[in-house]
């Protein structure tokens, strides 16, 4: 158990942190997120709208992630792993700043509650409301981002393609998909959150870690963080398959391409995957955003908790 002086120096630290410092710690580690993990959003999206889409299952079937890697590298070349990037920086650097001190905020001050319950689910609950006004705020960039890297367009006519879209279905289209997308990320930040708290505090408890040891700090953030974005993976995959078809670019039989209106709701989108694809249809890119998610959770994390300890001290 820690003594009460260990406690007080990580409370010190906590509150010293300016808000500017917080953002940067986030937006560094994001920077490195996305250029790591946009090569696998665009296999993953790629291999659940070939899924999705008749025409692909009747003209050209690809078969498991190889595939679309060849396919992507053979039409677009290595740049065509990173379509999509600049949406992503765009998305990850508010996003984060907005997520994390909001996640640190409120966890702060559900550990003053004198209820019990509230101060050991407080990790659960502050990743829950971090993440679903976050995910609203920022649902136009995400959707922008599932759409162009669904899209076999590319430069100029895509940005005209998604002009059009806009224009035809007005601003409200750039939130199709926030509901399964609330969905799947509110219950992955609880779950996140409590296990990487619970992991980190067995980790630095086997580690022998002290205050002001940052190895063995980076060390536990990195593996609680790679465990418990598995693990949240694994159980929330069903509804990022239903985000990604709801939200994916869509024809119709003459190749024109459907209104958002017209295409079919997250439960009609469901049931369709249940009856032509069995429950597998659900885990369609699991590997791909397992293996995304893993070291994703684990480069932001360990980053994250690396920055804020080198900005604290060096008072940047």
């Amino acid at each position: 158990m820690k003594s009460q002086d260990q406690k007080n120096i990580i409370q010190d630290q906590k509150s010293s942190l300016l808000l500017h410092q917080r953002i940067i710690a986030s937006a560094v580690g994001g920077f490195f997120v996305v250029i790591f993990t946009t090569p696998f959003d665009v296999i993953k999206t790629r291999l659940q709208a070939h899924k999705a889409s008749k025409e692909a299952r009747l003209d050209r079937i690809v078969k498991g992630t190889s595939s679309v890697f060849s396919s992507i590298l053979k039409e677009q070349g290595i740049s065509g792993f990173w379509r999509g990037l600049s949406p992503s920086l765009a998305l990850i650097i508010p996003t984060n700043a907005l997520y994390f001190c909001q996640y640190e905020k409120v966890r702060e001050q559900l550990e003053k509650s004198q209820t019990s319950w509230v101060r050991s689910s407080s990790a659960a609950m502050s990743g829950a409301f971090a993440r679903a006004t976050t995910s609203i705020l920022v649902a136009p960039v995400d959707f922008l981002r599932t759409y162009w890297q669904s899209s076999a367009s590319q430069g100029n006519k895509l940005l005209t393609q998604t002009s059009g879209l806009i224009k035809r279905e007005g601003f409200s289209v750039l939130w199709t998909g926030v509901v399964p997308s609330l969905l799947r990320d509110v219950p992955f930040s609880a779950l996140y959150w409590f296990l990487y708290e619970f992991l980190k505090k067995e980790f630095n408890r086997k580690l022998g870690h002290k205050p002001g040891d940052h190895q063995k700090l980076l060390l536990s953030s990195f593996f609680s963080g790679a465990i418990a974005g598995v693990i949240g993976t694994g159980l929330t995959m069903p509804l990022d398959v239903i985000k990604t078809r709801r939200q994916m670019h869509h024809k119709d039989e003459s190749g024109k391409e459907l209104l958002i209106r017209d295409r079919h709701t997250s439960r009609e989108i469901f049931r369709t995957i249940l009856r032509e694809e069995g429950v597998k249809g659900f885990f369609v890119g699991v590997g791909v955003r397992a293996a995304r998610v893993a070291p994703a959770c684990a480069i932001m994390i360990s980053s994250y908790e690396w920055m804020k300890t080198f900005l604290n001290n060096t008072g940047l």
